[in-house]
């Protein structure tokens, strides 16, 4: 719970929680509000890289800790907080599987992409029961921020590529 997220007993499931700082926004205030989410399994990844962005653009600018936000960053990261806000509605299962789905046979399927502002990769696992359901869940997630320096869009996807080949790796040693 002291870390973000917290396990829902009623429910078998995870629950985020963001509290924003009521503070002006500085460097320092954005840094805290980034790092007050524990995501240990990227499944917030998405929300959490547009923060990790903020940052990048903060140390770009060249401002000192305690120094306001331009204008711009500052309207950003307004938004930013008003998205994490609402993660504390979310609930993700924990179970990879309902309690009345049995799987006779399992995959794992990793997909990767990549933007100028970022590069990501997901992991989900696929199985079908005897009865020929199908049930699909994220495992894991893992988003970057694009580095300050320009990269083309093809070496980010091959920065993709081999985060999604390193992520499956590690999925698939932990699952045995």
């Amino acid at each position: 719970r002291a870390l973000g997220m917290q396990w829902s007993l009623a429910t078998d499931s995870f629950k985020y929680s963001y509290q924003p700082s009521d503070n002006k926004p500085t460097r320092r205030s954005v840094l805290s509000n980034v790092a007050s989410v524990f995501d240990p399994l990227g499944l917030i990844s998405p929300l959490t890289l547009t923060g990790r962005s903020i940052i990048q653009q903060t140390c770009k600018s060249g401002l000192d800790w305690g120094d306001p936000l331009d204008s711009a960053t500052a309207q950003t990261c307004k938004l930013w907080d008003v998205e994490m806000s609402k993660i504390s509605t979310m609930f993700i299962p924990r179970c990879i599987y309902p309690d009345d789905f049995r799987p006779a046979h399992s995959e794992i399927h990793t997909f990767a992409d990549a933007s100028q502002n970022g590069y990501g990769a997901c992991t989900y696992v696929r199985s079908v029961s005897s009865d020929n359901r199908i049930h699909c869940s994220l495992l894991l997630g893992k988003s970057r921020i694009a580095p300050l320096k320009p990269i083309t869009i093809p070496r980010l996807e091959l920065q993709a590529g081999l985060l999604a080949a390193k992520q499956s790796k590690t999925v698939l040693s932990d699952m045995g």
